[in-house]
């Protein structure tokens, strides 16, 4: 009979590593957990050359761009109230809420960071309901009828960013 682990087929990506030189028993595994590996690293572990490094992270900002711009779409088609027409302003409303989640959001999450404990995190919501509030009124072809679907807004990008951010790491 074969054992699950024979071969070692675990995916090393996870960090997990089968060691049997610990317990003298062929048939006892320990594991060694390790620090996954991160897109900026090779295979082996180590780090790649600055070109590659620089591709790599210029790609995945692109992925992250395009992901965003997704998620924004399937909002407009979820929420009601939230209205995009097309594909280039969620592309431009992406990068413009991105820049205020940056700037003006890190300020605001900073300064109420008191009530974000209060509220165990809720608040948040409600800054970035505000900051795609105010990415509605910067970019044309991007509409929020009011609070209520930009907090609502708020949490299925939240949902759909994770779920997303999850899925490019798995790939």
């Amino acid at each position: 009979m074969h054992s699950p682990l024979e071969g070692d087929q675990l995916n090393l990506d996870l960090g997990i590593s089968p060691d049997r030189s610990r317990t003298g028993h062929p048939e006892a595994v320990c594991f060694e957990l390790r620090e996954p590996r991160r897109y900026w690293q090779s295979k082996a572990g180590g780090p790649l050359p600055a070109s590659r490094t620089a591709e790599r992270l210029n790609m995945y900002l692109i992925l992250q761009w395009l992901l965003s711009a997704l998620a924004l779409l399937i909002v407009a088609r979820v929420v009601p109230g939230f209205n995009l027409q097309g594909l280039w302003p969620a592309l431009i409303a992406a990068i413009v809420i991105g820049l205020l989640n940056a700037t003006i959001g890190l300020f605001l999450k900073i300064v109420t960071f008191p009530l974000s404990m209060i509220t165990l995190g809720i608040f948040l919501l409600v800054i970035n309901a505000l900051m795609i509030r105010l990415a509605a009124a910067i970019v044309k072809g991007f509409s929020v009828s009011g609070f209520g679907p930009a907090f609502w807004g708020a949490i299925v990008l939240a949902l759909l960013n994770m779920l997303f951010r999850y899925l490019a790491k798995q790939a």
